[in-house]
This record gives structure tokens, sequence and C-alpha cells, in this order.
């Protein structure tokens, strides 16, 4: 018999009980307590944890009720749909959704899950409340965000048996780079000529703008200048869930003042871009991008942005690096593996869920990434795996939001 219990704030749960459940440094108490803080537009979140009858925490999970616009979650054909109906109806799919996860776009599990627990009767005991939230909350659409490869087998049995009703659907993969050299220099010589002279030229045109690369804390770097970067981005995103703020930002940076670090893209004095990083372990997590887009052209900043990624993460001694959803073409010409994910989804509209599930092939394409040679004498990733789990930071783990990248 599983014990359900659900708070409206995160600081009434304890940090260390709560972070118990998994190892997920993206939905840790620290990370949902700068959300709270920060007060979204549009999201409110709810706390989930789930005990078995000894009291033993199964599993923890954020719930998010948020108002969504159906168009900015959905491409290919469904936004095209989506797009024409609206010169008709101009309030369509403008919605809401209740969601069991971090409302961030960061790749990460749906929830925190306890070692042997049984994870296809706490993936039914969080349908049931998304079932009830929904109803009470005025919120019709339903889902999970986001399964990855290992988590595929619960979450059929959990959702899809039974007369569930849910569908589910490919996501935007994630990118990752296994680390395995010792400085950045040996990076580079580990990439195939083509690739290396074209991580070269693009710092060489840096430097020949004026340019300067550097890194700061992210609580202390982190204001409305900056922050307009990130607008800027949002705006063109393909996919964008969550608006952050300013607050989030720096509520981030003061909860992890040590693995927040922000690299700066200066030129005559003025940032132009900037990537702020998370640092858990051996794990590094690239975040959020903010791009003056009349520079980008000018200094290939953003894909000298992923290469400082790389740089920093080498000089952190982080083994694996998360780069995030989207862009995967010119991430994997860094090295960057695609990590299938997927999403769990029904609407309270069974009639609705039908036409998504009949539907789905064109509603969701899965995206496919063409593998890439880009290291000496290495196969090509086809990206059929995932990273191992990182471990967790001895301090509480690091925070973080996941590169919303520019389309």
């Amino acid at each position: 018999m599983l014990k359900l219990t659900v708070q409206d704030s995160i600081e009434t749960i304890d940090a260390a009980r709560w972070d118990s459940a998994g190892s997920d440094p993206l939905s840790t108490h620290a990370v949902l307590a700068a959300l709270e803080r920060a007060a979204l537009p549009g999201v409110r979140i709810w706390y989930a944890t789930i005990e078995d009858h000894n009291g033993r925490l199964l599993a923890a999970a954020p719930i998010c009720r948020i108002a969504v616009d159906g168009g900015r979650l959905t491409h290919g054909a469904f936004r095209f749909l989506i797009r024409t109906v609206r010169k008709w109806y101009p309030g369509f799919l403008r919605t809401a959704l209740m969601a069991c996860g971090t409302p961030l776009s960061v790749a990460n599990p749906p929830l925190r899950l306890a070692r042997n627990a049984d994870a296809v009767a706490v993936l039914r005991e969080l349908a049931g409340l998304l079932r009830e939230l929904g109803e009470t909350e005025r919120a019709p659409w339903l889902a999970f965000k986001e399964f990855s490869a290992s988590h595929l087998r619960a979450a059929r049995t959990a959702l899809l048996g039974q007369g569930a009703g849910w569908i589910l659907a490919p996501s935007e993969p994630n990118s990752r780079i296994r680390i395995r050299w010792q400085s950045y220099d040996e990076y580079l010589t580990d990439l195939r000529s083509h690739y290396r002279y074209k991580v070269r030229s693009a710092a060489r045109r840096l430097a020949q703008e004026g340019v300067i690369v550097d890194v700061v804390p992210l609580a202390e770097s982190y204001d409305s200048n900056l922050h307009a970067l990130y607008e800027a981005v949002v705006e063109r995103a393909a996919v964008q869930l969550e608006h952050l703020t300013p607050e989030f930002f720096v509520a981030l940076g003061q909860a992890y003042p040590d693995t927040t670090p922000l690299i700066r893209f200066r030129c005559d004095g003025n940032v132009i871009g900037w990537v702020a990083m998370l640092l858990a372990g051996e794990m590094a997590y690239d975040l959020f991008h903010g791009i003056d887009y009349a520079e980008n052209e000018r200094t290939a900043l953003y894909f000298n942005q992923l290469a400082e990624v790389v740089r920093l993460t080498i000089e952190r001694g982080a083994r694996n690096l998360s780069l995030g959803q989207s862009t995967e073409i010119a991430k994997a010409r860094f090295g960057g593996e695609p990590v299938p994910l997927w999403v769990a989804l029904r609407h309270r509209s069974a009639a609705i869920t039908a036409l998504l599930r009949g539907g789905r092939p064109v509603l969701f394409p899965a995206k496919s990434v063409p593998p890439r040679h880009v290291f000496r004498d290495v196969e090509p990733c086809t990206g059929v795996g995932e990273p191992p789990p990182a471990p967790r930071p001895a301090d509480p783990p690091s925070v973080t939001a996941q590169a919303t990248a520019p389309a």
C-alpha cells in the first residue's frame, strides 16, 4: 500500500529527505526552491512524495500546472495544423498542461525514484494524481516529461496497459559527450581535421572581432542586460515550455555559487552572449544560453559558445557533458551523441487522445540525426545509448536548467 502526499510549497518538505529519492541534480530541493521563489509566469507547482507502508520514501516528483501555447510545443505537421485552425479560432490550443516533472527544458526524468522502488506502481499513482489535479485545476492536457530508454519499459507498463489511455511520443533528443580527454588541446587533437579546423577557425574569428571570454559566478553577474539576451533565444526557440525570470537565475546561482559558472562573451565592454552551466560531480550540464543575434553571424557566437562549454567541462574535470535538447546538428560537430527521449501524453477527452494516438507518426515525428565521424579512429555514434547516471555531488546536488538553444 502506497501513501501519496502532496504539498504546495517545497519549503514544507525536508531537503535531505526529498533529495534522498534518486540522484537527478535537476530536480533537487534547491532547484525547486529557486523555481518557487522565481514565480514563473503561468506556472504553479505541487510537490508529491510517495512512501511505502514502512514510511520509506520511494519517489518525489514536482507536479506543475503550466499555461501553454500548443503552437510553441510542437513542430512539423502538428504546428502547421494549429496555425491553420487559429485563423478561425485564435484560442485553439492555448490551454493548460498538468505535467509530472521539473518545469524546465532540461531533459531530466519526470520524478526522483529511490533504488529498488516499484517504478510501475509509482507511475500509476502519479498518473492518478495528474488526473485529479487536471480536473480541479482545469488543465485538460496531462504529461510525463521525459523518459529515457532505461525507463521506457516501466512507462509502457504503467501508462499504456489496463486502459490507462496514455500515448508515448518521441521528445526532443538530448545530446551528450563522454569526456575522455585531460585537456582541451588533447580534445582538439582528437578531432578529425575537418572538425578541428572549424573549431579553431571560429575561435580565431572571435578573437579578431575583439571578443573576450571569461568565466564568472552566475549569481554575481546575472542582470537585466543578460536576461534580454535570454529573451532573444526564447523568442527564436523551436519548442519552448517554460519562460524563466531573472530571479530564477539569481536564486540558482545563490544556491550553488561554486558549481554554476557563467561563461561570458564580451565585446567593447558589452556582453553579447553567455552560457550558464551546472557542474554536478562528474557530470556537467549546458544550461541556458543568451545571444545577441546581431553579433551571432559576425562572431560565430553560438558555435563558439559550444566550444567554450566543452573547454570548461574538460578543465573542471567532468567525465560527461549534457548539451541539452535542440540544435543536434551543431552539437554533433563537437562529438555530441543523440540520446532519445520520450514523453507520455493524454487529454481528458478520450476522443482527442485517440486522435493523437492515431496520428502519432505524423504529429510527433522522431528526429533523426545523421551519425558523424567526429573523432579520429572512433566509429560514429548512432545515438542509441544514454549516459551513465551522474554521481551525487558532495554538496547538495547542483542546480541547473538546460540549454535552450537558438533555432
